[in-house]
């Protein structure tokens, strides 16, 4: 190992662990400070025949997760089942309609009803027309 002094700070000489090339330290970057390969390529060659080291464990979102909702166990009849009826499918809700609707406008005025019944008229006729 050698040391060099460059724009005030020393660098450190390190060697490549699968390559033996030489990996430049810097010590004031906290990324550097325990390489031990020069390249990604020369890391993932270290790894090639190791199994994960997570493998046959549970992920860490479903440890906790109670037995019954674990892979292979069914879910209690009270969880939600596909298919199953909303519980207000085909009920009217009587206390938000009209004008006791948050969004209520006023409906539609009686100066409008008359522009499209004439509008209309005028529109069956052309048609009969034709």
């Amino acid at each position: 190992m050698t040391d060099e002094t460059d724009k005030g700070y020393t660098i450190g000489m390190k060697q490549c662990l699968i390559c033996k090339k030489e990996i430049i330290k810097n010590p004031k970057s906290h990324s550097s400070k325990d390489r031990k390969y020069c390249s990604y390529q020369c890391y993932w060659k270290t790894l090639l025949g190791k199994s994960a080291p997570n493998k046959g464990k549970p992920a860490p979102w479903a440890r906790n997760l109670p037995q019954q909702f674990r892979k292979g166990h069914l879910a209690p009849n009270t969880a939600f089942q596909k298919g199953q009826k909303a519980w207000n499918e085909g009920k009217e809700m009587l206390n938000i309609r009209g004008e006791n609707h948050w969004n209520w406008k006023g409906g539609v005025s009686e100066k409008i009803r008359k522009y499209n019944r004439a509008k209309s008229k005028e529109w069956g006729k052309q048609i009969f027309k034709r």
